[in-house]
Parts: C-alpha cells; sequence; structure tokens
C-alpha cells in the first residue's frame, strides 16, 4: 500500500479490561514486525489516559486529544461511582448476613424452638434415607 504513516489502535485494552501491558507488547511486536518499505511514522492510538502512562513508561510519546481529557474526566467519575456503588452493596450484604446470623444464634438459644429444629431435622434425615433406600430397591 505504500503507506507512510499509519494508526494502530491498542485494541481491548479500554472498556473491555484487557491487560494493557500485554495490549502493548502485542502491538509493539506487531509494528516492529511488519514489514513496510516507506512506512515512517506509526501512531497507538490509546483509549483513556489511564493508559499513556503505561506507554510513557515504555518510552514512547504520547499526544492527548483535549477532547479525551474530558472523557476521561468522566470515564472516571464514573468507574468511581460504580466501584463505590459495588463497595456499599457488599457491606450492606456482609451486614445482612451478620444480623441475620444474630437472629439465628437467639432463634435457637430458646430450648423450645431448638427442639421443633431438631424434631424437624431428624425427620428430613428419615425421609432422604428412606427415599435411598426406595431407590435401590
Amino acid at each position: 500500500m505504500k503507506c507512510e504513516s499509519m494508526a494502530f489502535p491498542l485494541l481491548a485494552s479500554g472498556n473491555n479490561g484487557f491487560d494493557l501491558k500485554i495490549a502493548l507488547e502485542i502491538a509493539l511486536n506487531s509494528i516492529e514486525s511488519y514489514d513496510a518499505q516507506n512506512l515512517e511514522c506509526v501512531s497507538i492510538v490509546l483509549f483513556g489516559n489511564h493508559i499513556t502512562e503505561i506507554v510513557r513508561n515504555a518510552g514512547f510519546e504520547v499526544t492527548i486529544l483535549p477532547r479525551n481529557l474530558e472523557e476521561d474526566i468522566e470515564e472516571k467519575k464514573k468507574s468511581e461511582l460504580h466501584k463505590k456503588m459495588l463497595k456499599d452493596a457488599k457491606d450492606m450484604g456482609q451486614e445482612f448476613l451478620k444480623n441475620q446470623l444474630k437472629m439465628g444464634v437467639e432463634f435457637f438459644k430458646d430450648p423450645k424452638h431448638m427442639e421443633k429444629a431438631i424434631v424437624i431435622g431428624t425427620a428430613i434425615v428419615k425421609n432422604i434415607m428412606s427415599e435411598d433406600k426406595n431407590k435401590k430397591l
């Protein structure tokens, strides 16, 4: 194609969550192995400012379009909100389970409840055992 320049996207390294260092390594290997006689400039297209640090640390110059800065700020806000919502849901779930466990312990402190649980448990075991016997016959 006699291209003098090309843009090479760092695929799957944005929202898809592919490991950024591996994506960069794949991109660099692909660019280096490309046999182009006229190629003078290769641009790696990145998604988001969080990737730029990795690319800079690999020794490459990074140019950020101003529009991407605004999008990344929004992306970061959404990501932080999502993480907070997940943490809050996890905390609520753990608190709910802890309260249910406390209620269960209190419930079985009453001898009447303990006796009922033993009777029901015994009936369940007998029922399972009789089903097993019937299956073998």
